[in-house]
This record gives C-alpha cells, sequence and structure tokens, in this order.
C-alpha cells in the first residue's frame, strides 16, 4: 500500500506508526525531483504499486500522490485521519534540501539516489539500503511481497538477499543508534509544528537543537586540543570525523529553518535559490542548504524571528551565534566541484580515460600510478594519497573515493608547476590557460576559515559573507565548470 511521507513514523504511538506496523515489510523510496525519468515512472507506477502491495508491503515516497491514487484514497477512512493529522506540515515535497537531509540520516549519499529503503520496523532503525531504476523499482516490489506471502514475517537477511539478486548489486544492512533514531524523530517532528500557534513549541525544539550545535562544536574543538593560530599544512589531511560532525550541526538546523520560512515568508524570500549551470546539482543544494541555515541564524542573531522568546540574546556575547554550521554547506559544495574538476584533471594527467572514468572507479589501474606524493603532515616521512581508490560507501559501486578539501589542495599543489607532471598541460588544453593564481587564493582562504572554525573558534556573521562571497566568485565556479565540462565530453 502506499503512503505519502512526511509524517512521524519514527515517534511512538505516532498515527503514522501504527498504521505502519500492520505491514511485514515497509520501504522508503529516496530520490531526486529533477530525477525526470524516475520521478515520472514511479509516479505512473505509484497507483499500481498500491494496488499490488496490499497488506504485504507499505510503502511511501517524497512525492506528491499522483490524482488517481488520491481518487481511491479519499475512500479511505485513515487517509482522512492522516490528512487531518500531519497531512499540513511545512515540509515541501519537492525541497532538495531536506530530501538530501532525510538520505543523509539514513546514511545514503545524493549520488547514490534513487535508492530504496527497507526494514520490518524502520522505527527500530535497522533497514537494509539498495538502489534502485525505473526499470527495476516494480521488479524489486514484488520480490518482496512474495517474500512477505512466503514467509509471513521475513528477516532484514532475507529481505537483503532478495533485493541483492533482483538489482545484481550488492545491497546492504545498516542500523542507526539511539541518537541517529532520535534525529529522524525529531526532524519530523518539525513538520507537525508548523504554524505560529505553535510557535513556542517551535521554540522549545528548537533551543534544544542550538544547545546541542553549540555543545557539539564546542567539544569538537576541545577534541582538537589547539589554541593557537594553526597553519593549513597542520590540518588539512585530518581524518573525516570533522567533516561529519559539522554536516551533522548543519543538518540540525534544516527542519526549523524550514519550518520558519514557511511561517515567516520573509526567510523564504530572503534566502532566494542559488542556481549555477556550472555547478552540481548536490552542490547547489548545499549551497541553498547554506542560505537557508545562514539566513536563519542571522535573523536570530537580530531577535527578529517572529515565535516567542528568541532561544539567543544578541546583547550577550556567550550567546553570539555560530555560523560554523552553516558556512560548512558552502566548503562542502566546493570541495564536491574540486572532486569533479581538479581532482579529475589530475587523474587524467595519470592517463586514467576521460570521460570512461570521470568520478568512476578504475578496477585493474596500477596502483603506482594512482599514489601521488604530497608534503608530509609531520616529520620527513613520505607521505602519498591514491587518486583511483573505490569508495566503499558508493551504494551502487561504481564512483572513487574524494578527497576532503584541504587533502585535495595538497595534491593539486603537489601536481602543480611539476615539470614531472603533465597536471598543467590537461589544465591548460580546459580552460586554454594556467591555473588562475585566484583560485588558488580563494581556495586557501576557504580552507583557512574551515580550519578555525573546525579547530579554533566559531565563525561569525562576517565570515560565513567571506566564504559564501569566495566560492561564489565567478572566476572559482566558472573555471571550475569548464574543466569539469571538458572532462566530461
Amino acid at each position: 500500500m502506499g503512503y505519502p511521507i512526511g509524517s512521524n513514523i519514527f515517534k511512538a504511538g505516532s498515527i503514522a506508526q501504527t498504521y505502519f506496523s500492520r505491514f511485514p515489510i515497509q520501504a522508503t523510496i529516496l530520490f531526486s525531483p529533477s530525477d525526470k525519468d524516475f520521478a515520472d515512472a514511479f509516479r505512473h507506477l505509484f497507483l499500481h504499486l498500491d494496488q499490488l502491495t496490499g497488506d504485504d508491503l507499505v510503502f511511501c515516497a517524497i512525492l506528491d500522490p499522483p490524482e488517481d491514487w488520491l481518487a481511491i484514497a479519499n475512500s479511505r477512512a485513515w487517509w482522512h485521519q492522516y490528512w487531518e493529522e500531519v497531512g499540513q506540515t511545512g515540509f515541501r515535497l519537492d525541497d532538495k534540501v531536506l530530501i538530501r537531509e532525510i538520505a543523509r540520516l539514513f546514511g545514503l549519499s545524493w549520488a547514490s539516489l534513487p535508492a530504496i529503503v527497507v526494514g520490518t520496523n524502520l522505527w527500530n532503525g535497522v533497514y537494509v539500503t539498495c538502489p534502485t531504476s525505473q526499470w527495476v523499482i516494480e521488479d524489486q516490489f514484488k520480490a518482496l511481497i512474495k517474500l512477505a506471502q512466503e514467509w509471513g514475517q521475513p528477516n532484514l537477511d532475507q529481505i537483503e538477499d532478495t533485493l541483492t539478486e533482483i538489482t545484481e548489486k550488492q545491497c546492504q544492512t545498516r542500523s542507526l543508534n539511539y541518537y541517529g533514531l532520535k534525529r529522524l524523530e525529531t526532524f519530523y517532528e518539525y513538520g507537525e509544528v508548523g504554524g505560529l500557534k505553535n510557535g513556542l513549541k517551535f521554540r522549545s525544539l528548537l533551543g534544544r537543537e542550538i544547545g546541542q550545535v553549540r555543545a557539539t562544536l564546542y567539544n569538537l574543538r576541545v577534541r582538537n586540543k589547539v589554541n593557537k593560530e594553526i597553519s593549513l599544512q597542520e590540518v588539512s589531511n585530518s581524518d573525516d570525523y570533522i567533516d561529519v560532525v559539522l554536516e551533522e550541526t548543519l543538518g540540525r538546523l534544516i527542519a526549523p529553518s524550514t519550518i520558519a520560512g514557511q511561517i515567516w515568508e520573509r526567510l523564504y524570500r530572503e534566502e532566494g535559490r542559488y542556481e549555477s549551470h556550472f555547478l552540481e546539482e548536490e552542490s547547489r543544494i548545499m549551497v541553498n542548504t547554506a542560505l537557508r541555515v545562514g539566513n536563519f541564524l542571522e535573523l536570530e542573531s537580530r531577535s527578529e524571528v517572529p515565535l516567542g522568546i528568541p532561544v539567543f540574546d544578541a546583547r550577550n556575547l556567550s550567546h553570539r551565534i555560530d555560523f560554523t554550521p552553516a558556512a560548512q554547506g558552502v566548503w562542502k559544495s566546493m570541495e564536491l566541484e574540486v572532486n569533479h574538476s581538479l581532482v579529475q584533471a589530475a587523474r587524467k594527467s595519470r592517463t586514467i580515460p576521460m570521460p570512461e572514468y570521470y568520478v568512476r572507479y578504475f578496477s585493474g589501474f596500477p596502483k603506482e600510478k594512482s599514489k601521488v606524493s604530497i608534503k608530509a603532515m609531520m616529520g620527513n616521512r613520505p607521505h602519498y594519497v591514491d587518486i583511483n581508490q573505490q569508495d566503499r560507501n558508493d551504494l551502487k559501486g561504481i564512483r572513487h573515493k574524494f578527497f576532503t578539501l584541504g587533502a585535495a589542495k595538497l595534491m593539486i599543489d603537489s601536481l602543480t608547476n611539476n615539470t614531472g607532471e603533465s597536471f598543467d598541460k590537461v589544465i591548460y588544453d580546459c580552460i586554454g590557460s594556467p591555473l588562475p593564481a585566484n583560485l588558488l587564493e580563494n581556495w586557501e582562504i576557504l580552507n583557512q576559515i574551515r580550519n578555525r572554525g573546525s579547530h579554533i573558534s566559531s565563525i561569525n556573521l562576517d565570515q560565513y559573507y567571506k566564504v559564501m562571497d569566495t566560492f561564489l566568485s565567478s572566476e572559482v565556479i566558472e573555471k571550475l565548470g569548464r574543466i569539469k565540462e571538458v572532462l566530461r565530453r
């Protein structure tokens, strides 16, 4: 049976959880609204799958239910109750910022979509993730229905084996800890407090989230034990832990800033939408996430969000807002663009064929040719990075592992102006000139602000503006865009 996503199945005793618990298998389908082929195909299949699955499987999807399905749903008592209770949320179903965050909370990257998340009790936080497409989604559902009819209540291993066989790609069983489940519950809880009449509840939820964000950022900086100015070299190749933590702090503010925008139209009006054909779709989403959260934080800092007593007191220095979560969305966008452009140029310079292996892992490529020497992080021990390492977290199993912003900078520095490498020639062939010095300077600025926010102190409003202006300068995105265009064709 079909069910539109948007209700809080992760909240104990919720109407959605009670309804979902009747079914032996539950599934969520996640995809980009701009993936027109899949969206159109799935919308066309929605009613058919709803009737096909019956009482064996319930599924929900991030799309507006098609008219033919609504015509039937209107005769269902539970649908009227659902729509009365939680149908009018502040979450728009075509909101890419929200969809990307939902996918992230389930452990899925944007590049892994479209994908299905399948479980026997999704709110227990153990589930199977599997890639899907417009060609295989119906077969996947038919196989799951057959599994439920054969076993009554199949287990996750049976679900994983079934989907792997149908999809011909290895699906994965994943699990969320208690905190991950609470994040999903809180995320959807914001959608249930839309409207000025729930301003105090919104404030309560927001205050809790802000407190968690502050504590997380403070603990991150204490963990790094850095109390002085630090150089790019000392921290730029730090582990992925920092990025994961910072993305989580940003994620905590996406739902409240979205609901605030629904309540107060001015926020969305000021947020706008950043679009550039030079940027990857996910990069645009990350920039728009930063704009949404950054504008919300800025208005909060001025006590201008009319939802009751402000969480922050702008007169109290100890309560000044930290814009690190918003800035993180910008430098992660820069990181993605660098991986799609300069890192691919580096791979081409080492003879990885383009466009055949553009952002793709090249099985069988000589390991020695994929090693790039970079400046040692400490002491004199040689240090290398791998430009053709398989990304084990890619659900589709085709991408190479991307570099952090700092590690990519060290690698490009190592290849630029190096007579023993052909990187400069690849760049010249792409843009008709050497890599512009101001592009590298802007990259350095972003790295330095990132390192301060990650290791030393909070990022203020001016620094957030600096991050945004530095990345979105035409010199950066147009040059990177031209490199991508040449290497892709």
